[in-house]
């Protein structure tokens, strides 16, 4: 999981420029990133009680502000 972890902050940070040149799939990247990284913290942590870390609210506020921005488009 921290190799997976890893890998989605790096596409985070490639998916960055096409953010600021406002593509459209750059949203549908970022929400799957998001929600990879979502899930990914109940996987690694191996139970729907976990400590919330700083990546699970990051995440969480990410996929809100999507949810209210595909609203207003």
């Amino acid at each position: 999981m921290v190799v997976t972890g890893f890998l989605v902050g790096e596409l985070f940070l490639v998916n960055a420029p096409f953010l600021f040149q406002r593509r459209r799939y750059s949203l549908m990247v970022l929400f799957c990133l998001a929600l990879f990284d979502f899930a990914g913290e109940f996987i690694a942590q191996g139970t729907l009680v976990i400590d919330i870390t700083l990546s699970f609210v990051v995440a969480t506020i990410i996929l809100v502000i999507l949810v209210f921005y595909g609203r207003r488009l």
